[in-house]
């Protein structure tokens, strides 16, 4: 686990995305469909594809609406299910997350203790960018950025 939190301004990034609501439970086998068609897309448009990212629109007790894709450094064309959206703008507590997918959740939490302490209101805005590939990363070295977004 690593902690490396502040507070950053970021600009709104276009992204290519698959939006779905998926129950929790079943977040691994959503985002391994929705990279592979973002990718797919991608290759037919010729973009390149940029970051990794998990984009949480609204969490439920037991699902999300969510969106998975990439960056990409112009707005793509729909494409089936794959779609132009963006990674919101706005000011955004981070904190980076060194260790497996499993230990998110207690990230989060971590985080959102964290924006409290600072006398900041977190907002509903909330996203992961996936710094490494988990195809070639041990999971216990797998580097997740947390941005939440806030309301202050």
């Amino acid at each position: 686990m690593t902690e490396n939190r502040t507070i950053v301004e970021r600009d709104a990034i276009p992204t290519a995305v698959v939006r779905s609501k998926e129950k929790l439970d079943e977040l691994t086998t959503f985002y391994d469909r929705a990279y592979n068609a973002v990718h797919a897309a991608l290759r037919e448009q010729g973009v390149e594809p940029g970051e990794p990212f998990g984009l949480y629109l609204v969490m439920h007790e037991d699902s999300a609406e969510l969106e998975a894709g990439v960056t990409v450094d112009r707005v793509i064309e729909d494409s089936g299910e794959v779609v132009a959206s963006a990674l919101p703008a706005g000011r955004f507590a981070k904190d980076s997350h060194v260790g497996p997918y499993e230990e998110l959740p207690q990230a989060w939490q971590r985080l959102a203790a964290w924006i409290t302490e600072q006398g900041h209101t977190p907002g509903h805005k909330v996203f992961e960018v996936y710094v490494s590939d988990p195809s070639s990363t041990p999971q216990k070295n797998l580097h997740t950025d947390l941005f939440w977004s806030l309301d202050d």
